[in-house]
C-alpha cells in the first residue's frame, strides 16, 4: 500500500448510532484522526472509539502497514 491507508472501523451499526469517532495509534494517548474515516500516514497499529450518549466502544486494532 502506498502513501496513505484508508480504513474505515468506526461504524454506524450501533443502536443508537455513535456520534463521535476518535482514532489512536496503539501505546499513544492521543488520538491520531477524528470522524468515521482515517488516513494513516505511518505503519504501525491503529484502533478506533466510537462514542455517543450511552458510552464509548473501543475497535481492536489493526496493522497498518504504509509503504
Amino acid at each position: 500500500i502506498h502513501h496513505s491507508v484508508w480504513s474505515d472501523l468506526g461504524s454506524s451499526d450501533s443502536n443508537p448510532p455513535a456520534l463521535n469517532f476518535s482514532w489512536f495509534k496503539e501505546d499513544e494517548s492521543s488520538p491520531v484522526g477524528s470522524g468515521q474515516s482515517f488516513s494513516a500516514l505511518q505503519s504501525g497499529r491503529f484502533y478506533c472509539e466510537a462514542h455517543n450518549q450511552h458510552g464509548s466502544q473501543r475497535s481492536d486494532a489493526v496493522t497498518v502497514t504504509v509503504k
